[in-house]
């Protein structure tokens, strides 16, 4: 083994071993819909017989909240036999862990078969990844992008390698984690027969025959059992794209809209009663935002951090170097024509899908590709060497920023703690079952009920229709968190209080009453919206 496969092995170790440490320090789920996917895995937990897609979390404000959604369940279902076999927060941290361990592992083994002898290019890719703060954030916090993604490397790895048996199976395993897998099945049919042995010309036949039907069962399967056990029987967003592009196909080439293939017959008496105890459940849902909006400039620099330097370099590099490396290393070229086509593969139909709410997560299966391909062309700078500790230095800082803001994100800072012992004070039999206006990530520790799903008809109001509203829906105080003051640059986020808000409150002392104040909170009373009789 060379120095620079060392040192590469050596990076995924530091990383996984930072990971698990801040995984296991931090254990609590607090942040968006990390919330979500974990106790939906909870609740699969207590009925393994049949496919959970609620969510159920017990708030502080004495209601259970409940959640659901048509999407696969595969991370969700495995991690439920081990969460029976050890109910704990910890082990299913590890559990998630692994995928990322899977992804950095199984990268660096594809890049390894690709860059062959150059190991610079080995080392810049698997520093460049597994130092990138959209890996490092996901792949502790509970979402499942960063395990689906572990599955296309894997898949992709072993295609390159022409064990065709491994490599449907991944496949499959990535669509039953999340549907974004099925883009990069065109992909992975044009890989399988580019890359086939065409000696035996059956061989090819065979396993695109044998990869269709896989993906064709899998997809029909998880559609099935989403149409079976989801409450309003709701086809899953998979099979509502292929209905979709059905549909619109039969327009285009009939001139009549083709006929909608029929849903499953389902039995209704199969729909999960997980949520049938006789509990208290809110019926206000969730506004999830995207903490990856790519529609915010500040995101891009947030979340690719140290990389953009590093897609900068390789850019030139590639341009610079673009007919030298046909010509001249051609068995380089093909990696990098690879590492780009899975790449754009996959981001220019998820950036037409994904136009609406483009998080950076969603686009995470094809970063590690280009990480590969700007790699390459950092490799081809004179001072290279100098240009990798430089890099080393700079994203090892940076993967330190990034764990301390996961203990920050999931961890209760004291402002946050003032202002929930403020609300438990303020709290009375009177007002007991009232509603706080307010966004909170830890909105289960809150202990009036958070409610939030009126803002885009709030923003739109005066301070006298806003009061109005707030009557309306027996909102008794107005909670501002001032890091969510909105700015020029991501006022359009569903998460973010109008710039003028706190402004509009104090201008109108006859209707809000300002109660409290910390660095980060400021609490109001909303006069008279429910007045005691």
């Amino acid at each position: 083994m060379k120095l620079y496969e060392r040192l590469a092995w050596l990076v995924v170790a530091v990383a996984l071993i930072a990971m698990i440490a801040v995984g296991l320090a931090c254990n609590e789920c607090t942040v968006g819909d990390e919330t979500a996917h974990y106790y939906t895995m909870t609740t699969q937990s207590e009925n393994l017989a049949q496919v959970n897609y609620v969510w159920r979390v017990k708030t502080e404000y004495g209601q259970f909240r409940s959640g659901e959604g048509p999407h696969t369940k595969g991370w969700h279902y495995l991690g439920a036999v081990f969460y029976r076999m050890i109910p704990s927060f910890s082990f299913i941290q590890l559990y998630h862990l692994l995928f990322s361990a899977q992804l950095l592992i199984f990268f660096l083994l594809l890049v390894r078969d690709w860059c062959g002898d150059r190991g610079e290019i080995l080392f810049a890719s698997v520093l460049g990844l597994a130092t990138l703060p959209v890996f490092t954030l996901f792949g502790i916090l509970m979402y499942v992008d960063i395990p689906m993604a572990a599955q296309v490397v894997t898949t992709f790895y072993f295609l390159n390698r022409r064990k065709y048996t491994p490599a449907i199976i991944f496949m499959v395993v990535g669509l039953f984690i999340k549907e974004n897998a099925f883009i990069l099945l065109p992909v992975f049919f044009l890989m399988l027969w580019l890359r086939a042995d065409w000696k035996k010309r059956y061989i090819p036949v065979l396993w695109t025959f044998a990869a269709v039907l896989a993906f064709a069962s899998t997809i029909i399967t998880i559609d099935y059992f989403t149409v079976k056990y989801t409450s309003h029987h709701e086809h899953n967003e998979l099979a509502n794209t292929f209905r979709s592009v059905w549909h619109e196909l039969g327009k285009r080439l009939g001139g009549a809209s083709a006929p909608v293939p029929a849903a499953p017959a389902v039995d209704t008496a199969a729909v999960p009663t997980s949520a049938a105890a006789p509990v208290q459940t809110s019926a206000n849902n969730l506004v999830f935002y995207y903490p990856g909006d790519l529609r915010l400039l500040k995101n891009w620099f947030i979340f690719l951090g140290g990389f953009g330097l590093m897609m900068s370099i390789g850019g030139l590099g590639l341009l610079l170097n673009a007919k030298r490396l046909y010509k001249e290393r051609p068995k380089e070229a093909l990696p990098v024509f690879w590492g780009l086509l899975i790449a754009f593969s996959y981001m220019v139909p998820a950036t037409y899908m994904l136009w609406n709410n483009p998080d950076i997560r969603y686009f995470f299966p094809c970063i590690p590709f280009l990480v590969f391909a700007f790699a390459v062309g950092c490799s081809y700078f004179k001072y290279r060497k100098h240009l990798f500790i430089g890099m080393s230095v700079l994203l090892f800082i940076q993967l330190a920023l990034v764990m301390a803001k996961i203990c920050e994100m999931r961890s209760f800072d004291p402002d946050f703690r003032q202002i929930i012992a403020v609300m438990k004070d303020l709290k009375t039999d009177d007002n007991k079952n009232a509603k706080v206006f307010m966004y909170a990530d830890k909105w289960r520790y809150v202990p009036l009920e958070p409610y939030w799903d009126i803002t885009q008809q709030v923003w739109t109001l005066d301070v006298h229709g806003k009061h109005q509203m707030f009557k309306q829906k027996d909102i008794w105080f107005v909670v501002v968190d001032k890091s969510k003051i909105a700015n020029r640059f991501d006022r359009t986020s569903p998460s973010r209080y109008a710039e003028d808000f706190v402004s509009e409150l104090d201008g109108a002392p006859q209707l809000f009453k300002r109660l409290n104040e910390n660095n980060k909170f400021i609490i109001y009373r909303v006069l008279d919206a429910n007045p005691v009789k």
